[in-house]
């Protein structure tokens, strides 16, 4: 079939208890796009067997949309057409790829309710075992309790569009569309680029900037615990935090103790594994506060230094000095263009910082290097415009130069704020220098905040995207 990008047909497949709300959603916005839903919600009464019916309307179709939850759903026998151990969303998923019909795969996170899901075990298991075997690129949605689904009916409409624009840019170019993907992972497979690690490669999970807001809020209404569900700012939940505990030193124990504890709870993104393992990588700028990357490249036996900025120090003898830490040495204060690192140093840059840095230097000295508050994101901002207090001399010059790859990292004001500053002060020509990011944009203002920085999205999840990179490694 060669169908127009204005009138296709797609196949919604999914299970329909767990998600009527979300395929009601999904037919709408594929309405609104002025194409065609084919849904099990439309099929008539007719005497072939259900499973034949649903490949006899793939066939029909030029797209399906694949909307995986956390329940197996039906399993039709022999006599049904099935085999008895297939959902009947795995066999419309195999006839579709058999057919060569592309498909879009849509994947609840893995915060979704427990109710919703199946009480025997062995249906919890292959439904695991589907979600990890899918082989496609995915993006993942949350439960939303919100009438519309707003958040759902917006991701849904960006991965049609995006769908539509790739089958736009293959005719319009008569080649196949950019295989950004492919960039992305050679650059990172031969050491080549900078990557740029963000709390979106947590999820929806511990440690992402959601959590940590909320677990700072948490007892500030006067010990009710009570945290509003409503997307927050973890710069303003700080800042509000900050302003309740007694003393900057309390609110960094505070953070600190949160970030322990979560980084228990947290499960490890592939994408540290991914980085651990890539032993010409020379350069990873991350804006995390916990170490779980760090510990990574311990266990990997990856020797490396860690480069940040000194927000605070006593007397403000240190202000604005970036602060090297070395394995086996005493950290080192420099201005940022006076710092001088090795030509086969392992950079890890966390320009925001974290409380874990604190530990083992000079409590005399008071440095604190955490960029989290909205107060602490001005002061550094204003920071970096300065040669002797912004981004270090090397890795400014990496950055006026090197293809840039983003690796879970969300685009709300004040990380968007910090990129603008950081291409600007570098004065990194975006249109000639590649700059990727692996990520689906929360909503249409971060997509905009994306264009500006001139960046190609690769819409996937970067835990996944780490996997098939880690695959395509293996298999060179």
């Amino acid at each position: 079939m060669t169908p127009s990008s204005q009138n296709l047909t797609v196949f919604v497949s999914s299970t329909s208890e767990d998600l009527v709300n979300y395929r009601k959603v999904a037919q709408d916005a594929i309405l609104s796009m002025q194409w065609r839903p084919e849904m099990m919600e439309h099929f008539v009464s007719e005497p072939e067997p259900t499973v034949e019916a649903c490949y006899r309307k793939i066939d029909q179709c030029d797209l399906m949309l694949l909307i995986v939850a956390w329940r197996q759903g039906w399993v039709p026998t022999a006599e049904q057409g099935g085999n008895g151990q297939e959902s009947v969303t795995a066999l419309e998923l195999a006839h579709a790829r058999a057919k060569n019909i592309p498909v879009l795969a849509l994947l609840a996170s893995d915060s979704w309710p427990v109710s919703l899901s199946e009480d025997e075990q062995s249906k919890r298991q292959w439904i695991r075992n589907f979600r990890q075997n899918l082989n496609l690129i995915v993006a993942f949605f949350a439960f939303e309790e919100e009438s519309g689904l707003p958040r759902f009916d917006a991701l849904v409409k960006q991965v049609l569009l995006a769908h539509k624009e790739r089958m736009l840019a293959t005719r319009d170019r008569g080649a196949p569309v950019l295989d950004f993907f492919g960039s992305a992972r050679d650059g990172l497979l031969e050491g080549r680029g900078i990557a740029v690690v963000g709390c979106g490669v947590y999820k929806d999970g511990p440690l992402n900037s959601q959590a940590l807001a909320k677990a700072l809020l948490k007892g500030s209404d006067g010990g009710q615990g009570n945290v509003p569900n409503e997307r927050l700012s973890l710069a303003t939940a700080a800042e509000y935090r900050e302003r309740l505990d007694t003393s900057r030193e309390q609110f960094l124990k505070r953070f600190q103790k949160i970030l322990e504890q979560q980084s228990k709870e947290a499960i490890a993104s592939p994408v540290f594994d991914l980085l651990a393992g890539i032993g010409s990588l020379r350069l990873v700028v991350s804006t995390l506060y916990d170490r779980i990357l760090e510990d990574k490249l311990d266990l990997a036996g990856r020797k490396y230094v860690v480069v940040s900025h000194v927000l605070r120090s006593a007397d403000n003898r240190e202000d604005g000095k970036v602060i090297l830490f070395r394995p086996g040495s005493k950290p080192e204060l420099y201005k940022a263009n006076d710092l001088r690192l090795l030509p086969d140093d392992c950079i890890v840059y966390k320009p925001l910082g974290s409380p874990f840095l604190h530990q083992g230097l000079d409590p005399d000295l008071e440095i604190d290097t955490v960029v989290v508050t909205e107060s602490d994101h001005a002061v550094f901002l204003q920071r970096l415009e300065s040669p002797e207090t912004g981004v270090p001399s090397p890795i400014a010059k990496r950055f006026m130069r090197d293809p840039l790859l983003f690796l879970g990292y969300t685009l709300d004001v004040w990380q968007y704020r910090l990129m603008m500053l950081v291409f600007q002060v570098a004065n990194r020509d975006s249109s000639r220098i590649k700059t990727l990011a692996v990520r689906v944009p929360d909503d249409a203002i971060e997509e905009v905040a994306w264009n500006r920085l001139n960046a190609q999205l690769i819409r996937m999840d970067p835990s996944q995207f780490a996997r098939e990179v880690q695959v395509a490694g293996s298999a060179g």
